[in-house]
């Protein structure tokens, strides 16, 4: 649960001033308290850790390393839940083009378009919605398919069409969640969760 995640992580990180880890293993554990703190809702505690973990990583030329990434994104959720979306954007933006950048494919992870698709639909950017969820569909029926993906991408899409007033396509799209596509995901899941208020 997240209370304990928190207190194995602040053991941790209270280790850090004994053993002196490297650098990099130290923005780890940082960046592993700040996320603990932000999933228990200590928002307050949170954000300022993960500032410290991106300095730390900055400070060893490594604010482009799967680390910084991680901590970018896990940020960005955070800045979201403390109501400031436009932080959030510029975290999401970083974590998509790092990941692209770095990426053998050029592509980013799935994930990074969905939030960026998520935090666009919560600042009216509907347009640039559609873009980001589209792309992450694209990417999570490639090679088979990734349903856990696919679902929250498809959820973004909907909503930016929604806001667009395509509702018919807002329709279509939803209508094209078959069994298939949700079977095997937990019914309690975010992504179902999201789908059955979309479908109110």
């Amino acid at each position: 649960n997240a209370d304990g995640a928190v207190r194995y992580a602040e053991r941790a990180y209270s280790l850090l001033s004994l053993q002196k880890p490297a650098p990099r293993i130290a923005a780890v554990m940082i960046g592993n308290l700040a996320y603990s703190l932000s999933l228990a809702g200590r928002l307050g505690e949170a954000l300022p850790k993960f500032a410290e973990s991106i300095a730390m990583c900055k400070a060893i030329g490594a604010e482009e390393s799967p680390t910084a990434v991680s901590v970018w994104n896990n940020w960005g959720l955070a800045a979201l839940a403390s109501g400031n979306p436009l932080l959030a954007l510029d975290f999401f933006n970083r974590v998509r083009d790092i990941s692209a950048r770095r990426s053998p494919s050029g592509s980013p992870p799935i994930y990074a378009l969905v939030n960026l698709a998520r935090v666009l639909n919560l600042l009216e950017r509907p347009t640039e919605a559609v873009r980001e969820a589209e792309r992450a569909i694209e990417l999570a029926r490639a090679n088979g398919g990734n349903a856990s993906a696919e679902i929250p991408a498809l959820g973004s899409l909907i909503d930016a069409l929604r806001r667009q007033g395509q509702l018919e396509q807002a329709r279509a799209a939803l209508e094209a969640i078959d069994g298939r596509l949700t079977e095997g995901i937990p019914f309690d899941s975010p992504a179902m969760l999201n789908l059955l208020r979309l479908r109110v």
